[in-house]
């Protein structure tokens, strides 16, 4: 979780989307979580890609089987996080700067990974490429 505790983060598994929790008040914690409240990151893929990630992808997540699918659920969430108050980033995952990305990271570009990667994308307010 890059340095962030559990109480200071909830994974949302399925559409890729994270957000951070309210409740954590512990320092230095609370000033990160400051910065994060009500920001959630979504993960975006575009339709040109979408195979591609899907096929890169390891660890058994499961897409929707078409980008259409997988938009019109990603549209919902988001749409039911707007309402809810948060602001959402819609955070691009590319086949190529994701895998360089997991590559200078040393990890598996798996759906830990990407979940990872939205929450540094969500804070830094773009896809991470360091």
């Amino acid at each position: 979780m890059w340095g962030m505790p559990a109480c200071c983060a909830n994974t949302f598994r399925g559409l890729g989307y994270t957000m951070t929790s309210p409740d954590c008040n512990q320092q230095p914690h609370a000033t990160l979580k400051q910065k994060m409240k009500s920001k959630v990151g979504i993960a975006w893929y575009d339709e040109k890609d979408y195979t591609k990630l899907v096929t890169l992808s390891l660890g058994g997540t499961k897409f929707p089987k078409s980008f259409d699918d997988w938009l019109d659920g990603a549209e919902k969430s988001e749409r039911a996080l707007i309402e809810r108050g948060y602001e959402v980033v819609r955070i691009t995952v590319e086949p190529t700067t994701f895998s360089s990305w997991c590559v200078l990271k040393g990890i598996r570009p798996d759906a830990t990974a990407r979940r990872r990667y939205i929450r540094h994308g969500a804070l830094i307010g773009r896809p991470p490429k360091d």
